[in-house]
């Protein structure tokens, strides 16, 4: 197969369009036929082969791998035996080891009777009480008043240093992805708005 391969470490000039094997399927892996690759600091990092203490692992003189890159996108083209295929909320079909899935929590979006969402309201901790009270009452107003709320908890439950933490715990009836985003901005918008007016100022 085509790749951009280097045999040595050193700046981007090494790299050049070569033949590399095609990786072979494991049990717990995934054979991907790429269609785009981004780069980040590790590959630079790797390209370099700095720092010096990392070739312990890389490689000394020259690396072990010929073929940069971890951030990629494609095609599945086939899966292993011990690994588990799962649709993302956009449609992608993810495939993840077995060892990995045994180890998470997983959960079943289309048999969900609703969508659960965890925010944290910072408010500055500068305000007065009386502020951090009405800033309760608006928080609570405004998600449970929304026609698609199945419940909402909303608890003062943090000091940090230069904030006061407002834990949000939202239930949204239904299942349908969309039609949740844009509720939650809904919601989202008219807390901003309603804090706005009563000069309830967020934290940092």
């Amino acid at each position: 197969m085509r790749a951009i391969v280097r045999d040595t470490y050193g700046p981007p000039d090494v790299l050049e369009l070569g033949e590399a094997d095609k990786p072979e399927l494991t049990d717990d892996g995934v054979l991907v036929r790429v269609r785009a690759a981004s780069i980040n600091a590790a590959d630079w990092y790797a390209l370099m082969g700095t720092p010096y203490v990392a070739r312990m692992q890389m490689g000394l003189r020259k690396p072990k791998s010929n073929i940069l890159g971890v951030d990629f996108a494609g095609t599945v083209e086939a899966v292993g035996l011990r690994s588990t295929r799962v649709r993302s909320l956009n449609g992608e079909l993810v495939a993840i080891p077995n060892k990995t899935v045994g180890n998470a929590a997983i959960v079943n979006i289309s048999r969900r009777p609703f969508i659960k969402t965890v925010l944290t309201v910072s408010l500055d901790s500068s305000l007065p009480a009386a502020k951090v009270k009405r800033a309760l009452a608006i928080l609570e107003e405004s998600y449970r008043g929304h026609a698609m709320t199945r419940d909402v908890n909303v608890s003062f439950n943090q000091f940090v240093v230069h904030n006061l933490n407002v834990l949000v715990l939202h239930w949204w009836k239904g299942t349908d992805y969309a039609a949740y985003l844009a509720g939650l901005q809904q919601m989202n918008v008219a807390v901003k708005e309603r804090f706005d007016e009563e000069g309830i100022k967020l934290g940092s």
